[in-house]
């Protein structure tokens, strides 16, 4: 390892004030080495984890007693996996507006596609997997069949116990969101809905939701932000 690369080990209740300081640190190194205008930047192996930095970072807090101030700082994460999973959120929307198999069959067929677009992004087993997996019970549900995987099943259930919109664009957005939230598999769907709107990605939103021909659910996204 080389002398600039510094590891820094913390207990699991400290990492926000250890990343908060290690982040102040770095400025502060930065400045006495006569960078005048410093630039750091804080990497994540994922979005969710990126929006719990900018939150640590928000906040002022204290480490080993000593005050740790706001740092202002920009956000730039994957905007499109986010949106995808709105768009997942956006097909919930519409299950009131036609036939209810060809409706949750959509669902599962832009969840497959989230799932597609995070393995091209990122070539992993378990993405290609599930988009494989979705895709399949897309296909049974459209026929009439029942789905094999429980994530599949929960959306049946969700859908057959009935989800009525109340024409409040917000209310409605959350009711449909939270499905997601409640199911365990679709849990990392709910996280990038939630980055959508933390970091305000109307216009990324939109091109995904257009894209995926639902204008309903673009008009609905837009007056959500």
């Amino acid at each position: 390892m080389t002398p600039e690369v510094k590891q820094v080990s913390y207990w699991a209740n400290v990492f926000p004030a250890t990343v908060h300081a290690a982040v102040i640190w770095t400025f502060s190194t930065l400045r006495k080495k006569g960078v005048e205008k410093p630039s750091v930047a804080v990497l994540s192996r994922s979005n969710s984890l990126i929006s719990e930095l900018s939150v640590i970072l928000s906040e002022p807090r204290t480490y080993n007693d000593r005050p740790l101030s706001i740092v202002e700082h920009d956000v730039v994460w994957d905007a499109e996996l986010s949106a995808a999973a709105a768009v997942v959120v956006a097909s919930i929307l519409e299950w009131p507006t036609g036939p209810a198999t060809e409706n949750l069959a959509r669902t599962l067929r832009v969840i497959a596609g989230f799932y597609k677009l995070k393995n091209a992004e990122e070539q992993t087993n378990t993405a290609a997997e599930n988009a494989r997996k979705y895709d399949e019970a897309a296909t049974k549900v459209a026929k009439g069949e029942e789905p094999r995987i429980k994530a599949a099943k929960a959306l049946v259930a969700a859908q057959a116990a009935g989800f009525t919109l109340i024409g409040e664009p917000v209310a409605d957005w959350k009711a449909a969101r939270r499905l997601l939230q409640n199911i365990p598999a679709l849990s990392e769907l709910f996280r990038e809905v939630r980055l959508v709107r933390l970091f305000r990605a109307t216009d990324a939103l939109a091109s995904g939701l257009e894209s995926a021909g639902s204008p309903q659910a673009v008009t609905r996204a837009r007056a959500i932000w």
